[in-house]
């Protein structure tokens, strides 16, 4: 048929209009390079930790089962209950209120002299107020909702390694002053936020188990009652005195010196892709105007 399209033909009308091609391609490759250009350069550090959650001579917990019911969990149970408390908006209100980090998380702009500052159209640091014109559904006090979405979709990325059970927090930004006292922040005050926790629960439940032992005249008292208040005696002990809280840093947080960004191959796979798209569009441009004038 007459309207068969090969890749003969392909061939030759690519081959006939590669002056256009190579034009539009180039004048695009142009805007490319700029944007890239314009681009922040990108830093990351990677902090590792591993999770402490039992002591050496901790008691079986099917023991506190057999008595109260409450089951203090495994190892499995503290590190989803990190990794979870990490990413939860309760903790984040906690963090960005106790360091007040909310303009620096949306206004931080790049600064060669001082590695960032505050953008004064977002907000004025002369009253600490948010200035900055948003539109429906964001307000211009931006609300922990949207500090949580765009910290730790742009910012921030906490995950469990499966091979080695560590976790993995990795800080990315264009300043490598913040991406430093950010991950200090964030993983002090996660282990502070855990350690009020635990301090709660620990008195919770030796009320509860002195309480068990005054009324022992009335009830059998498990064997294994002294060790379990022992042991959480230990744990708030613990918790009060070690200053990381049952995280061991493998990698402890720091400033990293060299950006990740790949502007060069990144330029390389979209002049590719400009190419291709142009000649696409060229292509089909040219078969639809052959066909009009048949």
């Amino acid at each position: 048929m007459e309207n068969d399209v090969t890749i003969k033909s392909i061939f030759f009308i690519l081959l006939k209009k590669i002056k256009l091609i190579f034009i539009v391609s180039l004048f695009m490759q142009l805007l490319l390079l700029i944007y890239l250009l314009l681009q922040p350069n990108e830093f990351e550090n990677k902090v590792i930790i591993k999770l402490e959650s039992q002591n050496p001579d901790k008691f079986d917990s099917s023991d506190l089962i057999s008595i109260s019911g409450i089951d203090i969990g495994s190892q499995d149970t503290f590190t989803s209950e990190v990794l979870e408390t990490a990413k939860s908006l309760d903790f984040f209100e906690y963090f960005i209120e106790k360091r007040n980090i909310a303009p620096q998380i949306i206004a931080a702009v790049p600064s060669g002299k001082d590695d960032w500052l505050i953008d004064e159209n977002i907000y004025d640091i002369k009253s600490n107020k948010w200035i900055r014109d948003v539109s429906f559904p964001y307000s211009i006090i931006p609300t922990v909702q949207e500090l949580h979405e765009v910290f730790f979709k742009e910012h921030l990325r906490i995950d469990l390694d499966p091979k080695t059970d560590f976790i993995i927090v990795r800080t990315k930004h264009f300043s490598p002053q913040l991406i430093f006292d950010w991950s200090n922040y964030f993983i002090s005050d996660l282990m502070e936020y855990l350690r009020e926790k635990e301090l709660k629960t620990s008195k919770v439940l030796l009320d509860y188990y002195f309480n068990e032992i005054s009324n022992s005249s009335k009830y059998i008292v498990n064997e294994s009652l002294p060790k379990i208040i022992e042991d959480k005696i230990v744990n708030e002990i613990l918790a009060k005195a070690l200053p990381n809280y049952k995280f061991y840093f493998i990698q402890k947080p720091y400033k990293p010196e060299f950006n990740n960004n790949n502007r060069f191959l990144n330029f390389i796979f979209f002049s590719i892709f400009i190419y291709i798209l142009v000649s696409a569009f060229i292509f089909f441009i040219t078969i639809n105007q052959n066909e009009k004038n048949q």
